[in-house]
């Protein structure tokens, strides 16, 4: 293998296991970069927040209660940061969460956490399969 730096770096042997550990993460990185670009490329303003809201869900959710049917997350970006990552101006990111809480699909009293209240209606919303 060869690899090029643009910075100082620090090389160090890994152990085979460690290195198949570290493929896979780079992989998964590699799958969210690619969901990304289609994101900014292809999708609606509410399709990229849905889109935005699982993928951070599934980062950042908190523990929830057996049986409980919502996912609560912490939003660690504010509204002009994800703004930003999506392409989109901080008051269609706001209108959309708007949007969404009203067809109570999310739902939140302070702005850095989020409940999602019905993933199959806002992964569909994601997918473009469905409407608010």
């Amino acid at each position: 293998m060869t690899a090029e730096t643009l910075s100082y770096c620090y090389i160090e042997r890994q152990h085979a296991d460690d290195v198949a550990k570290i493929c896979t993460a780079i992989g998964e990185a590699m799958k969210r970069i690619e969901a990304h670009t289609v994101l900014l490329g292809r999708k609606t303003a509410l399709e990229r927040v849905a889109s935005a809201i699982l993928d951070l869900s599934k980062r950042f959710s908190r523990p929830q209660r057996a049986g409980s049917e919502s996912r609560v997350f912490n939003l660690y970006l504010g509204r002009g940061d994800l703004a930003d990552w999506l392409g989109l101006s901080l008051e269609t990111v706001s209108r959309c969460f708007t949007k969404l809480k009203r067809a109570q699909l999310i739902d939140f009293d302070e702005p850095e956490i989020v409940t999602l209240l019905n993933l199959p209606v806002l992964q569909a919303i994601a997918d473009g399969a469905a409407s608010v």
